[in-house]
Parts: structure tokens; C-alpha cells; sequence
């Protein structure tokens, strides 16, 4: 056989030799083995390195991609065993214990991990570290170390309850490709500049039960400043707290950060504190307003928007999807109506234009853009939700109010073939048992057959209170059976309807063509599904 080299035509047929040498084991090829370890469970992945040299080979650094230290976990391999390894490592955590009746090792955490772990250098692959739990405790020191030695390599950081200080904030200055910082129930004061400096340089910015003291008086006025936060790209805003702002409110400070990230493309917001309150619906128009409706408007970027608990009506939802240029994913509290729905439709956009206001046509229109949409549950909506399955081609999930079975029947073919979840009220406001009602019924199912990705499927409303709620009824004889292509689907649920009943015929006939259903919402009859593995129950 002749000499072969790494990529030339003859390795391509000294491997094609192997793959038809009858010889050859199968189960000694890493191009076999490797992409099965990605599926298996760390316990079984130990079992498998004992199998043979190759499968030890192959399967090591799947082992060693996750490193989970924690103080209790006394299994932490060390010495030989780490440094031999630890050029596998791609994400590391610290993971704190916090035993309320261990006072002592609670100020001496950092001594409870082996001091090896902080002292890491030469892990080429490390990417990754979370730090979860030190509450009690600044380890700043040690984990200062750890990122100087992989400041290069280093592109994703996650603080969860734990102390951090101004030097560890320098610190990341010096991580040269941090791409994402994620930040919860943490107190950023004294060192709220270096930390807005942090944030220039990510792309990615998770924050989570933050408070924030001390914003700079710089970074809040309208004159530029040095805190431009045009790189991040992702933006997600959960449970802030603003503290010692003068007159300055907390929905100023969020707008003021949330403008300043000009390149933004993902919006996230929620606010649980504020949800309790009277004046919530008043505070998510502030926000709302603060965030969107100053004067420049520097979201040409925007295209995912979540607000999940946003009191907003629907004049407000089509003037912001007025400005947005285009459209993947909007998560939004309340309603879209009739007004949102003409934005959707709209070949237009509202831009700034050398400081002013002007009309541009759209690369494409919203509709034909947008993968998700989540909107409140109202009643109040008719004929959006049948509106809005006819007008999204691109369309995978979509939670919505009430639709009807006569819309459905009478209104135009869904172009939302590809949709994986779909969450609807259907309103069963047709005579199932009438020769016109059954005709109905088959174009309902009809509908939903065309669905064939489905993997999700809700038809009933949530939180009713109406024991007269009733829903759309699995029947052979009025369609079920044009149902028979939706092969992926897990989750059928039927939510508050003390009605739905289900035959032994059709019972059978699901499993038979529903080879993945596992989770069934509503009253029907355990006995006949149950010894199929179909829970029955309330699972989403």
C-alpha cells in the first residue's frame, strides 16, 4: 500500500480501504465512536472508556469538557490526573454549598477547593467559567488568577449570588475575547464604572436580580460619554433594582442603558417586583416610552422583543413594530390587534433619517419574517389569531387568543406549515353533531393536519374558570383522522375542558399514528392509554 499523508487523495482511499476492509471493527473507528459519546450521560460515558484503548481515547475529553468543582464534592480529581487532562476542559463551574449551620467553611470556601483548580494554566480549550454561591465569601483573588492565566481563551463568565469587587472587574478588562457575562443577585456599587466598561466589550449581557448603585452621572445624561455599548447585541433585563439616582427614575436608568446598546438585536425584559404593584401597567408605559419612544430611536437592529409582563395596548405594539426594520421574535403582554396586524402586513417603516422622522419601504415585510409570536390570552381579539396563522409562512411558535371553529373553517389556509407549538383558546361555536357542524369540524382538522411539524398542540384556554369550556372533539367520524401526518407530535393538551371524551377506536388509532405522544392534557380515559405510556395529566 502506498504512503499516504494527512489530506491527499491517498488517504482518502487508504480510509475508503478501511471502511470496506470486512476486517475492520466498526466499533474501533473515533469518527463512530465520537459523535455517539455527545448522547451519553457522564455514568455511562465512564463505563464506555473501559471498553478498549480507542474507546478511551475518543471518549475522554467528553468526559473532561464539564468540570464540576464544588466544596462538598470531595471527588475533584487533582495532581497527575488534572494536569494531564486539563487540556480537555472547555467550561469549568464553582459551585458553593451553602450549609447554614457550617459557619466555618463558609468563610473558608475558597480553602475547601483544591487550590490546584485556581492555579490552572496551559487549559487551551477553557471557554467557559460559572461561579455560583460564594455569597458569603470574595475569592476574588483566586479566580483572579484563573482568569489572568486564560484571559485569552476565556469568552463566556457567569456570577451567580456571589460577591465580586473592583478588582475582579478590572480583571475582565483583560479577558481580550469575552463575548458573554451573565451577572444574578449581585450588588454592583463602587465598582459600577469598570463594570460599564466590562459591558462595552461584551456582545452578550445576562442580568438578573441586579442592583445597581451609583450610575454614573455621565453615562445618564444625554450628552455622549464613554459608555458606549453599541457591541452588545443580546440584551437581557430581569428583576433590576436602581438605587441612588437623585431624581432620576428606575425606567430612565433601564432606557438609558437600553439605548446605549445601538447594535442591539435581542430585547428581554421582566420586572416581578413591579408586577405586584397598582402602578405596574403605569410603570410598563413608562418603560415602554423610555425605552422606545425618545427622541433619537437607535434600535435599527431590533428584530426579538421580549416583554412578558408589559402592559401594553395594541396602539402601542403596532407603533413599535412600526420602527422595528424586521421581525423573528416578539414575546408581548396584552394584546395584538387589528392595528398590529395592519404593521405586520405594512411594506413600510418609520426611520430616522439625518435626525428626522421618514417613511422607508421594507426589505420584506414582518410577516414574512417573524418565527414566534407570543401574545396575551384575550378574548378580545377576534380573528387575529386565524389572521396572523394565515400571513407568517415563517411562523414555529405561536401563542394566541381565542379563535373559533368557523374562522377556522370559513377563513383562509394556514401558510404556517412549518410551526413546531401552537397555543390557542378554540372556541367550539358550531353544533358537532349536525351534518354542517361535522363538515366543519373535518375543515378544523383539516387545518391542523396541514401541520406536520408539530410537536406541541394546546386548544383549550387557560386558567377557566367555565365548566361549560368545551373543545374540539377527537372523533373519527368528523376528521380525526386527517390528523394521521403529524408523526412528531408529544404534547395534546386539552386544559379545563371537563368534556373531551375519547373511544376505545380512537384511543387505538393515536397510537398507532401518534408514535411520539407522551403527554396528555384532559379528562379522558386512563385506562385505555395509560398501558401506552401516555401520561394523563397536567404536563406541559
Amino acid at each position: 500500500m502506498p504512503a499516504v499523508g494527512t489530506g491527499s487523495p491517498a488517504s482518502s482511499l487508504y480510509n475508503l480501504y478501511n471502511m470496506n476492509n470486512l476486517k475492520v471493527n466498526p466499533l474501533e473507528l473515533p469518527e463512530i465512536i465520537s459523535p455517539v459519546g455527545d448522547f451519553l450521560e457522564r455514568n455511562d460515558l465512564l463505563n464506555c472508556i473501559r471498553v478498549s484503548k480507542t474507546f478511551h481515547s475518543t471518549l475522554i475529553g467528553h468526559i473532561w469538557k464539564d468540570v464540576l468543582v464544588a466544596e462538598s464534592y470531595s471527588r475533584c480529581p487533582t495532581g497527575e490526573t488534572l494536569q494531564k487532562h486539563k487540556k480537555y476542559i472547555e467550561a469549568i463551574t464553582f459551585r458553593s454549598d451553602d450549609e447554614p449551620d457550617a459557619f466555618l467553611r463558609l468563610i473558608m470556601k475558597c480553602f475547601d477547593i483544591p487550590y490546584e483548580y485556581w492555579s490552572l494554566q496551559g487549559c487551551d480549550r477553557l471557554q467557559f467559567i460559572a461561579f455560583e454561591g460564594w455569597n458569603c465569601y470574595e475569592p476574588n483573588d483566586h479566580l483572579n488568577l484563573l482568569l489572568k492565566n486564560h484571559n485569552s481563551t476565556i469568552t463566556r463568565l457567569c456570577f451567580k449570588n456571589t460577591q465580586t469587587s473592583r478588582e475582579l472587574w478590572e480583571t475582565l478588562l483583560g479577558c481580550t475575547n469575552l463575548e458573554r457575562l451573565e451577572v444574578s443577585d449581585e450588588d454592583i456599587d463602587d465598582e459600577i464604572d469598570v463594570f460599564l466598561q466590562v459591558c462595552k466589550k461584551i456582545k452578550y449581557l445576562y442580568l438578573n436580580g441586579l442592583s445597581l448603585n451609583r450610575l454614573p452621572a455621565s453615562f445618564l445624561s444625554n450628552e455622549d460619554s464613554d459608555y458606549n455599548l453599541s457591541n452588545i447585541h443580546t440584551l437581557s433585563l430581569k428583576n433590576i433594582r436602581v438605587y441612588s439616582q437623585d431624581s432620576y427614575t428606575k425606567a430612565y436608568c433601564l432606557g438609558v442603558l437600553v439605548r446605549r446598546c445601538s447594535g442591539l438585536r435581542v430585547l428581554e425584559f421582566f420586572d416581578s417586583y413591579e408586577s405586584f404593584s397598582f402602578q405596574y401597567e403605569q410603570y410598563g408605559d413608562v418603560f415602554y416610552k423610555e425605552v422606545f419612544l425618545q427622541h433619537p430611536w437607535t434600535q435599527d437592529n431590533l428584530s426579538e422583543l421580549i416583554l412578558t409582563n408589559a402592559q401594553l395596548k395594541d396602539e402601542s405594539t403596532a407603533r413599535l413594530l412600526r420602527r422595528m426594520p424586521g421581525l423573528k421574535r416578539l414575546d408581548i403582554f396584552r394584546e395584538v390587534g387589528q392595528l398590529s396586524l395592519q404593521e405586520l402586513l405594512s411594506d413600510k417603516q418609520e426611520a430616522f433619517d439625518n435626525g428626522q422622522m421618514v417613511w422607508k419601504t421594507r426589505p420584506q415585510k414582518l410577516c414574512e419574517t417573524v418565527e414566534r409570536l407570543v401574545v396575551e390570552l384575550d378574548d378580545g381579539n377576534e380573528g387575529v389569531a386565524q389572521a396572523i396563522l394565515s400571513i407568517c409562512p415563517l411562523l414555529k411558535k405561536f401563542v394566541g387568543p381565542k379563535i373559533t371553529m368557523t374562522e377556522i373553517a370559513n377563513g383562509a389556509e394556514w401558510v404556517c406549515t412549518g410551526l413546531t407549538e401552537l397555543t390557542v383558546y378554540l372556541e367550539v361555536d358550531i353544533d358537532q353533531e349536525t351534518t354542517e357542524g361535522m363538515e366543519k369540524t373535518r375543515s378544523v382538522f383539516k387545518q391542523l393536519g396541514k401541520l406536520t411539524q408539530l410537536r406541541s398542540l394546546k386548544l383549550t384556554k387557560r386558567d377557566s374558570n367555565d365548566s361549560e369550556t368545551r373543545a374540539l372533539d377527537l372523533r373519527l367520524r368528523t376528521g380525526l383522522d386527517e390528523l394521521a401526518n403529524l408523526k412528531w407530535l408529544r404534547v395534546l393538551s386539552f386544559s379545563n375542558d371537563d368534556h373531551q371524551e375519547i373511544d376505545l377506536e380512537e384511543a387505538t388509532w393515536i397510537v398507532e399514528n401518534w408514535p411520539r405522544i407522551k403527554y396528555w392534557n384532559g379528562k379522558l380515559m386512563c385506562d385505555l392509554l395509560a398501558p401506552h405510556n401516555i401520561d394523563i395529566g397536567q404536563k406541559d
